[in-house]
């Protein structure tokens, strides 16, 4: 016969950190025994016992400490776990003692923006991955702010619920004033989610002018191609009419009364 007990009947435990059960076992047979410890409902890879058999004589009592740690990644949540006590010689001999293991809330947040630079004209749109490296769900709610006080943004959607070991990608559109003429300009924002904490990066939008410098220049070479077509078809203007021979000398020349025929001697 075996009377067993478990201590503390209700064990609070946060993912990655130990904790301890102590198994008192009594022997209330009439001879000696030995006893070995199981634990069900929970892997048996995270509990390990500081004796795996215990011989005791009639009416002698032991306590056995059972070592357990979680997973980091272990949901919070209310485990009811078992200890099996039995006898090493008659195994149908065997008691069991309940304990509740209370695993608490452990949520961590971080976030990544990719593309971290986009080079557009008006607006640009991120990605934004929220990540929870916890062990519960956690509700974030994304947010951008220009510095400069100067862009607009859409962020869609408003509040993302993560689950456990997942990634959340929130779109994250920036707009803003745009430059007639220059060079493109480098705006620099703070994107990042409310959660458990403030978590927070860097994203960087260079916006291009509505005019760039390379039109610029080809409207440069075009309005001096003008000019130059001008100044050009002005100066050809100018030997043609030069060049005009006068209706009354034509005249003169074709009269039919003038003389025609005449040699002139050249050497």
């Amino acid at each position: 016969m075996i009377r067993v007990s478990a201590l503390p009947q209700t064990l609070e435990l946060a993912p990655a950190a130990a904790g301890q059960i102590s198994v008192s076992i009594t022997n209330t047979s009439q001879v000696i025994d030995q006893y070995s410890i199981a634990v069900f409902g929970i892997d048996p890879g995270w509990i390990t016992a500081q004796n795996e058999l215990v011989s005791l004589f009639p009416g002698e009592t032991e306590a056995v400490v059972l070592d357990l740690r979680l997973p980091v990644d272990y949901p919070a949540s209310v485990r009811p776990i078992t200890v099996s006590v039995s006898s090493a010689d008659s195994p149908d001999h065997f008691e069991l003692a309940h304990v509740e293991l209370e695993i608490t809330e452990a949520t961590t947040t971080s976030v990544a923006v990719d593309p971290t630079m986009v080079t557009a004209g008006k607006s640009a749109t991120f990605g934004l991955a929220v990540t929870n490296k916890g062990n519960a769900p956690v509700l974030a709610r994304p947010f951008a702010v220009d510095p400069e006080d100067l862009a607009e943004f859409v962020i869609e959607p408003a509040d993302v619920l993560v689950a456990p070991g997942r990634t959340h990608i929130v779109q994250i559109a920036a707009s803003g004033g745009r430059a007639w003429f220059g060079m493109p300009q480098a705006r620099t924002f703070n994107v990042g989610v409310e959660a458990e904490r403030h978590v927070e990066t860097m994203a960087t939008f260079i916006q291009r002018p509505r005019i760039s410098r390379w039109m610029l220049s080809l409207l440069g070479l075009l309005c001096a191609a003008a000019v130059f077509a001008f100044v050009l078809s002005r100066t050809f203007d100018s030997v043609v009419e030069e060049a005009k021979v006068s209706d009354d000398v034509l005249n003169e020349a074709l009269g039919t009364g003038a003389a025609g025929g005449a040699r002139v001697p050249s050497n």
